[in-house]
């Protein structure tokens, strides 16, 4: 099963915000609203290998 990136929806409106990494939490420049990751953790083992990371809290 192949899980399809979300293309960004760049247009005249889209204007780039600053938003918290959903791994690793610190703030980065997102230039979309789906971009939620931060290049730095885009590099990672982790996130390149596609495995299932919990940021440490209670998972339920």
């Amino acid at each position: 099963m192949s899980v399809k990136k979300p293309e960004p929806d760049l247009d005249e409106t889209a204007i780039p915000k600053e938003r918290p990494c959903l791994m690793c939490r610190t703030k980065f420049l997102s230039l979309w609203s789906g971009e939620r990751i931060c290049n730095r953790c885009k590099t990672s083992g982790v996130w390149r290998a596609g495995i299932q990371w919990t940021s440490g809290r209670n998972a339920s």
